[in-house]
């Protein structure tokens, strides 16, 4: 066995099984669903999440931009939207964030945090509460 350790995450899926239910009863109508509340709420709900975890260097100097923890996540991330996903990514000034959050470690950093995914996985709830409200909503009225 190597010395690497590997790590186990986990999502509370217990929302997904109303997602499924409507999936199979909806379908295309239910993607179309997702997809918009993804759209418009994704980064909203992601954002924070992830800004809760991101590291600070506490570094200064004159002309240094705001730390990403500091800068608020609409000035750090970017949202993709595609069918029933989100992708949400740094924009270019924040792309130094690859290195603690999956580079490797250095000898005054260390990598391999993470805090993309655990940001991701915190947020799941509320986006699945989000989007099964509004699944809700609408086949109700129609």
């Amino acid at each position: 066995m190597s010395g690497r350790q590997s790590k186990v995450f986990s999502v509370d899926l217990s929302g997904v099984d109303r997602l499924a239910e409507f999936m199979d009863r909806y379908g295309s109508e239910a993607a179309a669903v997702i997809t918009a509340q993804l759209s418009e709420e994704g980064l909203d709900a992601i954002g924070p999440a992830i800004t809760r975890l991101l590291p600070a260097s506490g570094r200064r100097w004159a002309g240094k931009r705001a730390a990403a923890s500091a800068a608020g996540y609409e000035r750090v991330f970017q949202a993709t939207p595609a069918l029933c996903a989100v992708t949400v990514r740094t924009t270019p000034a924040y792309h130094y964030l690859y290195f603690p959050d999956d580079g490797g470690n250095t000898q005054r950093h260390r990598g391999n945090q993470r805090f993309m995914l655990h940001g991701a996985e915190a947020a799941a709830p509320q986006l699945i509460e989000g989007i099964c409200s509004r699944l809700i909503s609408k086949f109700e009225e129609g």
